[in-house]
């Protein structure tokens, strides 16, 4: 009496290997895509609580304004120096 052969799950590699590779590529693919966001420029927003408009504003331009801030004791001062530390962690 003959028995029939083991049931295998895939009968060749070749899905497997299709199957890893596309898990493999959408892992860099996430991967790249959060590098490429990450390095981004942010748009900066807390100057128009200080200046009103939403004109560009200058690094060197923006620190001072930072820096001037510092010493104004109102509520909207803080606001704005709170959302300039959120925006721009790294910068005076």
């Amino acid at each position: 009496m003959r028995c029939a052969p083991p049931h295998t799950l895939l009968s060749s590699s070749w899905p497997l290997v299709f199957v890893v590779a596309l898990v493999v590529g959408a892992a860099f693919f996430g991967v790249g895509s959060a590098l490429v966001r990450s390095t981004e420029p942010r748009a900066i927003t807390w100057t128009r609580l200080v200046t009103g408009d939403d004109q560009p504003v200058g690094e060197d331009e923006r620190r001072d304004m930072r820096e001037r801030l510092r010493f104004v004791d109102a509520d909207w001062a803080r606001e704005a120096l709170a959302l300039a530390e959120r925006e721009e962690p790294r910068s005076g």
